[in-house]
């Protein structure tokens, strides 16, 4: 799983980068089904949620769609005020010192964004705000591009950015050792009941255009020198226009939840 590892959190570099390409992350980054967000939100509606790393809100949105009341807490000013301007009410700041002013939550929510979150003090600020029974969720996804897509985007990446390991979004997580600072993290709190692990399979079709601007929202692209990206997101467009313009990218979509004691 891209930028899981529980260090990650520690490169405010990185995790800070994303506002400066905020509208553009809320048009080219996807969604989740149906399927996804009612594993989250579970069966009982309304319920209160607080998204941490709210980002622009896309999460967000779906679950107030879905019928919950939704809270976002995001570190990043642009972010947060793409989610604002797009109907979500967002606090913003660092979630580890965030004052949840006495408000209690059915639901603690990070989509894609909990490695940048301290995963010890991440889970204790969520087991403060958790009523008994509520659940932390945390959501990452991880997709397989078609095998021939695939192979000529290695070569591509190995001409322009051979740093980068895994050049697109990588391949489904192994959870026991992707997830194991996260795991430890929710354990050490002694609030909440062991983590459990709940994958959704689903695809989606994109174009050449779509691949490539996905890619320059994510934050291992958006370090890259401009003229080194430049030519990666142009020679991303080339290789899908090779195969026909159009890809079908299967997702895996991995939420670690744990219930509040």
């Amino acid at each position: 799983m891209a930028d899981v590892p529980e260090v990650l959190h520690t490169d405010r570099r990185r995790a800070e980068s994303f506002g400066g390409v905020a509208e553009a992350y809320d048009a080219a980054r996807p969604g989740y089904p149906d399927e996804v967000i009612a594993a989250v939100l579970g069966d009982h509606r309304p319920v209160r949620v607080l998204d941490v790393g709210c980002g622009t809100g896309i999460a967000s949105r779906l679950m107030a769609a879905a019928g919950a009341n939704v809270v976002g807490v995001e570190i990043d000013a642009r972010m947060a005020g793409v989610a604002r301007r797009r109907g979500t009410a967002v606090e913003a700041g660092p979630f580890e010192g965030w004052d949840p002013g006495g408000r209690r939550f059915d639901r603690v929510t990070s989509f894609q964004a909990w490695h940048w979150i301290d995963p010890v003090a991440g889970a204790a600020r969520s087991a403060d705000v958790l009523d008994g029974g509520g659940r932390l969720c945390l959501v990452w996804s991880g997709a397989d591009l078609p095998d021939d897509v695939a192979g000529d985007m290695r070569e591509l990446y190995q001409r322009w950015a051979p740093e980068l390991a895994r050049p697109q979004n990588p391949d489904p997580p192994e959870v026991e050792h992707e997830f194991a600072g996260v795991f430890a993290g929710i354990c050490a709190d002694g609030r909440f009941d062991d983590p459990q692990v709940h994958s959704v399979e689903w695809s989606s079709t994109t174009t050449a255009e779509g691949w490539a601007a996905l890619l320059a929202t994510q934050s291992n692209h958006i370090a890259l020198p401009d003229d080194v990206r430049a030519g990666l997101l142009k020679g991303a467009v080339e290789v899908v226009d090779r195969h026909g313009g159009l890809m079908t990218v299967s997702t895996t979509t991995v939420i670690v939840s744990a219930t509040r004691r």
